[in-house]
């Protein structure tokens, strides 16, 4: 039984062809929503799309090709968006990188690469979603930011995007209150997603394992939950706020 209802919403995921942004995708839409997903590679989008129509009765995601890290990109994916919608609901900015080397191993444009995508593509989907969502005077934005942002971690570009993009959550929910527009972010720890399992060798899961209250690692279908309920009404009073879905993590 699902515990939101979305019916007739619409809603975009970014990085929604894997992990956190495929399991909410697949939430929302199994909640009545009718769901974008957004990302790089056409047939892993393909193939999350194939697998939301599997448990919806056939109802197929729109899929959108680009580049978040592209402000000319994202206009066309959002100009497709209006024109097929003519709106926007939700947007959920769950599309990044990770490149987990320290600052004497990281070069710069390892560095521009992670930033590009990570903060400036939140930067660019927040600015078209805003547009349009101002002129509806409503509308629900959420950015998926990390633990890193608060604890740091072992890539200093990774957690510098994700402070970022709190930072951007706080003043778009102050610019954005106007306009009865809510923005939230939301910050898991490590997660098991294919994203994440790149970079893992058994040294840094055993560090989650054992800094982690919890005592395991989150699946992906635990982070989109707490999404859905920030997109939700039962988040009415919640903006400029970042949500922690760590699992009692003691150290990231």
């Amino acid at each position: 039984m699902q515990r939101y209802d979305f019916t007739g919403k619409r809603i975009l995921i970014t990085g929604g062809s894997k992990g956190i942004g495929k399991a909410t995708a697949l939430q929302f839409a199994q909640s009545g929503a009718v769901v974008a997903i957004l990302a790089r590679t056409k047939c892993d989008l393909e193939s999350a799309a194939a697998e939301i129509a599997s448990v919806t009765n056939g109802n197929l995601p729109l899929v959108l090709v680009g580049d978040v890290s592209s402000f000319e990109q994202m206009q066309s994916c959002f100009e497709q968006i209006s024109k097929a919608w003519g709106g926007l609901d939700v947007l959920v900015n769950s599309a990044g990188i990770n490149n987990p080397k320290g600052i004497l191993d990281t070069d710069i444009d390892e560095w521009r690469e992670v930033i590009e995508t990570n903060l400036t593509g939140v930067f660019i989907c927040c600015k078209l979603a805003s547009q349009i969502m101002t002129k509806q005077k409503c509308g629900t934005i959420i950015n998926v930011s990390s633990v890193a942002a608060q604890y740091g971690g072992r890539s200093p570009q990774y957690s510098a995007s994700k402070v970022g993009v709190e930072g951007i959550t706080k003043s778009l929910a102050r610019e954005m209150a106007g306009y009865n527009v809510r923005v939230n972010a939301i910050a898991p720890a490590g997660t098991e997603t294919e994203f994440s399992q790149k970079y893992w060798d058994d040294e840094k899961r055993n560090s989650l394992l054992a800094n982690t209250i919890i005592g395991r690692i989150a699946l992906p279908d635990e982070v989109a939950e707490p999404i859905l309920f920030l997109a939700s009404d039962a988040a009415s009073y919640i903006t400029g706020s970042t949500l922690q879905v760590n699992g009692g993590v003691l150290l990231a």
